[in-house]
């Protein structure tokens, strides 16, 4: 039987892509499985392509399927030499968020694999199931603040990108700060000060 990935490699070789993506179905603490794509709909039949990396940026904001399968790092291949330069942070969660969209940048070509043979796996007590979701990511901060700024640079509208920042800034700011990581969550605290004065 073949596999996910094996799929995934014969895409990447295929397209002369450094990324390949597939799509996944879900299962819940409680067993249920969730199916989101249909391989007979024509309109995601369009989607099982390559992109360039700009198409592949614009559509995180499409509302497509695709949009489900751009942060995560898994149910994906990268080459090697993407990593050159990019490494996943070491001591921060949503570390797949932190990173994803610079590999993405990095690449010649993204292949998008229609394709459900994945299953996401929810476990009750996991970071997606937590009732409180500012789980100190300070990284965060930075994170966005670069991606807006290159975004701008590279003529992608950031301006989803900027919705997000203030609540990033703001989950920040009200959490607990962890040893380290003081200096981030005053700068966070400041930020937060700020648009709050500036906001109308």
């Amino acid at each position: 039987m073949t596999t996910t990935y094996e799929h995934l490699c014969q895409r990447l070789q295929e397209d002369h892509s450094d990324i390949a993506c597939a799509h996944f179905f879900r299962q819940d603490p409680q067993g249920t499985y969730y199916f989101y794509i249909t391989k007979q709909d024509r309109d995601q039949q369009k989607l099982n392509r390559a992109y360039s990396p700009l198409e592949w940026a614009k559509m995180e904001t499409n509302d497509t399927v695709i949009k489900q399968v751009f942060y995560q790092a898994w149910g994906k291949l990268f080459k090697r030499e993407l990593f050159d330069n990019i490494e996943f942070p070491r001591e921060s969660l949503g570390e797949d968020n932190l990173t994803t969209w610079k590999l993405y940048l990095s690449a010649h070509k993204i292949s998008y694999l229609l394709a459900d043979e994945y299953c996401w796996s929810i476990r009750e007590n996991s970071l997606t199931q937590a009732d409180d979701k500012s789980y100190t990511s300070y990284n965060n901060i930075q994170a966005m603040s670069d991606r807006i700024q290159l975004y701008a640079t590279i003529g992608l509208s950031p301006a989803f990108l900027a919705q997000d920042w203030p609540n990033w800034i703001k989950r920040i700011s009200t959490g607990n700060p962890q040893r380290g990581e003081l200096y981030n969550y005053q700068r966070a605290s400041y930020l937060e000060r700020i648009l709050q004065k500036y906001q109308h």
